[in-house]
């Protein structure tokens, strides 16, 4: 039998998607939730049983080569992701982005502790051959479009950060949920660490990854400037992203030009 309603919230990383998995989807009273579902997205997993209203939250489903052609990679994920919606009447699929001159700061930080990167250029690098194709959102976000009986929901991680209450409240109301927002906890957040720690954090990952990793985590809530992306590479990602945020904005009125994304 379908369900009613699904939320699928795909992402992106460093977007406040552990604060939502932890204090706000679990708090939702009129859906069941189910946190970490690429297995499902890689058809590694089926969905049991399909509940009345459900949420589904992974933000690495953006991570995932959705183009990816067969045999050259692990397959075409769209009938996954067509078999999961199918299963409900109602689609929403939400998705939260970010500034990609911060997204790309926060991004680097984050994953100084994977033993992957020497350095910011060593990681911009990267992000221009290999990625920075998922962060031209108006492109990229048309794939999700086009989904039967769905709808895409593109919120900002700059109103979530600069109004909390206020943003979550819409988005509830948006997306039809029954919440008690007096429990959450709108205090508790993501911490990257200071950037002054940073290469001690990747000096530490030649010698054991276990040891950069502890430095990592030791230092998250020690006070101090996170990382700032040099000036050098600004106009760089301007020239990367601006059109495809001035698109997005254009066409969803999401107010995108206030917090500089164009």
């Amino acid at each position: 039998m379908k369900g009613e309603n699904l939320i699928l919230h795909i992402g992106y990383p460093r977007t406040g998607t552990t604060w939502l998995q932890e204090e706000f989807f679990p708090q939702v009273e009129n859906y069941k939730y189910r946190r970490h579902i690429r297995s499902i997205i890689l058809g590694k997993e089926k969905l049991v049983d399909f509940p009345k209203n459900l949420i589904m939250s992974d933000e690495e489903i953006v991570n995932i080569r959705i183009f990816e052609t067969p045999p050259s990679g692990p397959s075409d994920i769209y009938p996954n992701y067509s078999y999961i919606i199918e299963n409900y009447k109602k689609v929403k699929i939400v998705v939260f982005i970010r500034n990609q001159k911060t997204l790309i700061g926060s991004a680097y930080s984050f994953l100084s502790q994977s033993n992957r990167y020497d350095n910011f250029d060593h990681f911009f690098y990267y992000v221009k051959k290999l990625k920075y194709k998922q962060l031209q959102y108006y492109s990229f976000l048309n794939f999700f479009e086009d989904f039967p009986n769905s709808k895409l929901y593109i919120y900002l991680f700059e109103d979530f950060i600069n109004n909390p209450v206020s943003t979550i409240k819409k988005i509830a109301d948006e997306l039809e949920i029954t919440i008690d927002l007096n429990k959450i906890n709108f205090r508790k957040k993501n911490s990257s660490p200071p950037s002054l720690f940073i290469p001690a954090i990747i000096a530490l990952n030649k010698i054991h990854p276990f040891f950069g990793k502890k430095l990592f985590s030791l230092t998250q809530q020690f006070p101090g400037k996170r990382f700032k992306i040099p000036d050098k590479y600004i106009e760089e990602i301007n020239n990367l992203f601006a059109k495809e945020n001035e698109l997005l904005d254009r066409k969803y009125n999401l107010g995108m030009k206030r917090y500089n994304y164009y």
